[in-house]
């Protein structure tokens, strides 16, 4: 027969625990709402650590970049570079039948004592045909935005462009249609590949670390050029994109591998949209929603298991989903809800083990009289 002092060692029963985690979880949901900022950026922190040191893609070999730094504005006379570089560079890159040509520097009339060459220019980007300049949206002091284009599509309309502008928002964002005064602008790593994609905005996963990328100095890729070209043989059917790496002349972004250049951005989400990459994030519910009532059925289904076992096994279980579904189907999971979930009903437990050791010893003193 069961004793009063045999049944106090679990001073709160089963009933009243199971209460307790599913409290646990419904307050997670609560203050992950509430905290929605916070949690959001959480969840950013989060997912920069899994791209950054979980991610197992490499840089996209047909994506080639070609850099401008201050020491290729020094040899060629300076900031802005001239038009004739461009056109001679394009030239180059047409006679090794690369895939698409990209220049995401933006060609403005602010240096109009240099465009003495478009002319030039234009031909060049009209006879590659597969040539996309940068188009910007920019805000004015009105607080109204308005789509800049580069000055030769002001001269020669058939020459395509596509916008570089992205939205931070714990993430970076690119805007698919950007509609100004009945034009309809896509983003240049869109228009480079040449497709559409049926999405409003596209979160660019940094699955690949710019480092990885296969590279030209500007300087060094006309030398090359000017020799034999054998070592750019293999630039054949490849995308090239032409930007600038130098920190004072484009704005560097913030990503999980460290500070990349615009340049490291635009091609990120070029090899997102080769590879259909980008992440998504329309699932984000779907998953966290299937990875919670796991945890509830966890908790309502009696297991010969103890709990913090159960709990240890699922935590391992969540990261390795997180892994898994980011790598195969770049797909992001609300890790807020769960960690939060996961740590509090940890310390439960801990209470819990506590709790029943601190009354089984008050007890042995009456068990030996």
């Amino acid at each position: 027969m069961k004793t009063n002092s045999e049944g106090t060692i679990d001073i709160i029963g089963a009933k009243r625990k199971k209460f307790l985690r599913i409290g646990i979880i419904l307050f997670a949901l609560v203050i992950s709402y509430a905290l929605n900022n916070y949690s959001a950026h959480f969840n950013s922190i989060t997912q920069d650590v899994i791209s950054n040191h979980f991610s197992f893609r490499s840089a996209d070999s047909n994506i080639v970049l070609i850099t401008i730094d201050k020491n290729d504005y020094s040899e060629l006379g300076g900031y802005p570079l001239s038009r004739e570089y461009y056109a001679h560079l394009i030239d180059k890159l047409t006679a090794l039948n690369v895939k698409a040509i990209g220049i995401e520097i933006f060609l403005s009339d602010f240096d109009s004592s240099r465009t003495a060459a478009d002319s030039e220019l234009i031909e060049a980007i009209k006879k590659s045909k597969n040539t996309v300049l940068a188009s910007i949206v920019i805000e004015d002091q009105y607080g109204y935005n308005s789509l800049q284009l580069p000055s030769v599509k002001q001269k020669e309309n058939s020459i395509l462009t596509g916008h570089v502008n992205y939205l931070e928002r714990n993430g970076i964002f690119v805007p698919m249609n950007v509609v100004r005064g009945g034009l309809v602008e896509v983003p240049f790593a869109v228009r480079l590949m040449g497709r559409s994609i049926n999405e409003n905005l596209i979160k660019i996963n940094f699955h690949s670390k710019w480092k990885e990328y296969k590279k030209y100095s500007f300087v060094e890729f006309l030398s090359k050029s000017n020799g034999d070209g054998s070592d750019l043989i293999g630039l054949k059917n490849k995308y090239i994109i032409i930007g600038v790496i130098d920190s004072t002349k484009s704005k560097p972004v913030n990503r999980p591998q460290g500070i990349i250049p615009g340049l490291g951005l635009q091609a990120q989400f070029l090899e997102n949209v080769i590879n259909n990459s980008y992440i998504n994030y329309n699932l984000t519910f779907n998953v966290t929603f299937a990875m919670i009532a796991l945890l509830l059925l966890v908790v309502f289904v009696p297991i010969k298991i103890r709990f913090h076992l159960i709990l240890i096994f699922y935590f391992l279980f969540y990261v390795i989903v997180s892994i898994a579904i980011y790598n195969l189907f770049f797909i992001e999971m609300n890790h807020f809800i769960l960690l939060i979930a996961i740590g509090l009903m940890g310390v439960l437990e801990i209470y819990f083990t506590l709790n029943h050791s601190r009354h089984f010893l008050s007890e042995e003193p009456s068990r030996n009289l």
